[in-house]
This record gives C-alpha cells, sequence and structure tokens, in this order.
C-alpha cells in the first residue's frame, strides 16, 4: 500500500507493481512525450477529518493532456490508414493473381 512521504513511490508502484509506466515517465519506463510527466490530481475526494462532511475538489485537466491526446490520436489514424492501405495492396494483389490463374484455367 502506497504510504505518504516517499520520493518517487507513484511512479514505481504504477512502473513496477502495474506494469503500466505514467505517460511521459522516462525515468521509470514510460516514453518521452515532449510534454514533460502526464499526472494531475484532477479531482480529490475525501471525508472532512473532523465533521466527516464528504469534501471534492476538482480542477480542468491541464492543456497539455490535451494536446497531446490529439497529438497521439492524428498518429494512430496515420497509422491504421497505412495499415488499411497495405493490406489493401495486398488483398487486390491476390485477387488480380487469382482473377488471372482463374480465366488461364478456364
Amino acid at each position: 500500500m502506497p504510504q505518504h512521504g516517499r520520493t518517487h513511490q507513484l511512479r514505481q508502484h504504477c512502473a513496477r507493481g502495474l506494469k503500466a509506466s505514467i505517460a511521459g515517465d522516462n525515468k521509470y519506463g514510460g516514453t518521452e512525450t515532449g510534454h514533460g510527466l502526464l499526472l494531475a490530481a484532477i479531482e480529490y475526494k475525501f471525508a472532512h477529518p473532523i465533521t466527516g462532511e464528504p469534501m471534492s475538489f476538482s480542477m480542468e485537466e491541464p492543456a497539455r493532456f490535451e494536446a497531446l491526446r490529439q497529438q497521439e490520436a492524428e498518429v494512430l489514424e496515420a497509422s491504421v490508414s497505412e495499415r488499411l492501405k497495405r493490406k489493401l495492396r495486398i488483398l487486390a494483389h491476390r485477387l488480380s493473381r487469382l482473377k488471372v490463374g482463374s480465366a488461364w484455367r478456364g
């Protein structure tokens, strides 16, 4: 269980325990994003220590997160598009060979 005050504990726990490094954490196996460590507490909920009343604090996601998400979406779209084009070329080539073979037999 994580303990308060341990240097890099969350980063180590994600990388070693969960095998899922934090994006931008190249020290613990994450990939370099050019946007720094992509980790932010955007929502925090807890019970008030005296009254027990539920407390909640939140903030907007940092703009650099959205910028990276958009960049990743563009890279993924281009990658999928290229893979599909390549598969379609292979399929078209195989179909053309099949047609030639069928015509030759017929």
